[in-house]
């Protein structure tokens, strides 16, 4: 059967309303994750952003890349639940790595890309709280769902990859289902007050708001199948999950 792809809004030249549906959540509510799991989601995303800082070229698409990933290590120390020196330093710095990416100063990046690890010395931040709407767009946060070759990080390839699969045949697969779902979940809480555009129809801030208690909490349910083994319910679970985008799609992109 033909499924609907329900992150084609990553697509060049998309208009902000297009771009605007598929993965919400409550304000600050984004999944609490242990130290194990914020570990795997930082060292990841860190790996990502320290390749593309190696490259000669520090073009718009690798800074897009960097930026996002950046705001994302953030997220994740921000909603981890520890709120330790040690996580909100990493969550800092992650910051300014993302406003220098933003502003194309490769060196200023490559230096703070280098200390991204919970593990960095005398490196600790505050415990207010973030308001990471002035962190991010919409359009830059949710390209991340796009293909590598139009500046993405392909999250809907791996999606749909987990829905056409068996689910995972060992721990290591597992863990990497996990994380792909925390990610997804983290995403979703990012998402949710980037929407700033006026009611019109069925594009409502309600509507909004309850598809993305459905993205997230089906991402965190996601994680927790692939966490306890349940591997054949992994594409099931991913299934969902992907329909609960392709909700949204229907409704905000049409």
């Amino acid at each position: 059967m033909t499924r609907p792809k329900p992150y084609a809004i990553c697509a060049v030249g998309i208009t902000l309303a297009a771009s605007l549906f598929c993965v919400l959540s409550t304000q600050g509510q984004g999944p609490t994750l242990d130290d194990k799991e914020l570990r795997q989601l930082v060292a990841h995303d860190a790996k990502a952003i320290q390749t593309l800082l190696a490259k000669p070229k520090f073009d718009k698409k690798a800074q897009g890349k960097v930026k996002a990933a950046a705001v994302m290590i953030a997220a994740y120390a921000e909603f981890a639940g520890q709120k330790s020196d040690a996580a909100m330093g990493l969550r800092d710095r992650a910051l300014e790595l993302a406003k220098a990416a933003d502003s194309a100063k490769a060196d200023v990046a490559r230096k703070l890309a280098a200390d991204l690890t919970l593990d960095a010395k005398g490196a600790g931040g505050k415990a207010e709280a973030v308001d990471f709407t002035k962190h991010i767009d919409i359009a830059t946060l949710m390209k991340q769902f796009a293909a590598e070759r139009f500046g993405g990080f392909a999250l809907e390839k791996a999606l749909e990859d987990l829905v056409e699969s068996k689910g995972p045949t060992d721990a290591k697969e597992a863990a990497e289902v996990a994380r792909l779902a925390n990610k997804l979940a983290t995403l979703a809480a990012l998402a949710r007050d980037l929407r700033t555009d006026a009611d019109e129809g069925a594009k409502t801030k309600k509507a909004w708001r309850e598809l993305a208690t459905q993205m997230q909490s089906t991402a965190q349910e996601l994680a927790q199948t692939a966490n306890t083994r349940k591997d054949a319910e992994v594409s099931k679970v991913a299934n969902r999950l992907s329909q609960t985008c392709v909700k949204c799609h229907d409704v905000f992109r049409n």
